[in-house]
């Protein structure tokens, strides 16, 4: 799973961001997806996966429970959200957020959008808001099932397939040096 373009933000309200996400299964021979993301892994068709998405945001930034998109459906996960914040690059102040969907038959030529509206931290006084989306995978299995905590270690940028985990990657898109920066909104 990547991004199929780069992850834009707009200011919906004073207190408000509205970030949009385009999502894609990893495939270059489709020609409908950008590369094959960290994994270097094209999507199989008609494999059931588990979509992974993180939001690196300021601490005490307001995140929906639940975001729904066109083709997909997450639900918060605080499990997932710990692992990347243990993992993952983090700047003081910021904080990793968490994301998985339900299983999803993915299929090469899959695409979706997905926004999120992100509520800015109390007493929010900076003019640019910075903001980190990421996407990942993993596959389900039967001794991986859909609601098993999600194991990154290696896996964290790299496919990784063994049983402490399943088939995963955690961050599939952006890259590792992307990842560590932040996108950038100006603010009103």
């Amino acid at each position: 799973m990547v991004f199929k373009v780069e992850p834009k933000a707009k200011q919906v309200g004073p207190d408000t961001v509205r970030v949009k996400l385009r999502i894609c299964a990893s495939g270059v021979d489709t020609g409908t997806c950008p590369d094959t993301g960290n994994s270097e892994n094209d999507a199989n068709d008609d494999e059931s996966n588990v979509v992974l998405l993180g939001m690196r945001v300021p601490e005490g930034s307001d995140l929906p429970r639940n975001v729904v998109g066109d083709q997909l459906e997450f639900r918060r996960s605080r499990q997932f959200g710990g692992v990347l914040n243990d993992e993952a690059p983090t700047p003081i102040d910021f904080e990793w957020i968490g994301y998985r969907s339900s299983p999803v038959v993915t299929r090469r030529e899959d695409a979706a959008t997905v926004k999120l509206e992100i509520g800015l931290p109390q007493g929010f006084r900076a003019r640019r808001f910075k903001f980190r989306p990421t996407v990942g995978y993993f596959t389900p299995d039967p001794e991986h099932p859909a609601d098993s905590p999600i194991v990154c270690g290696e896996a964290l940028f790299d496919r990784d397939v063994s049983d402490e985990g399943g088939a995963r990657t955690c961050i599939d898109s952006p890259t590792p040096d992307e990842t560590a920066k932040h996108l950038v909104l100006t603010l009103d």
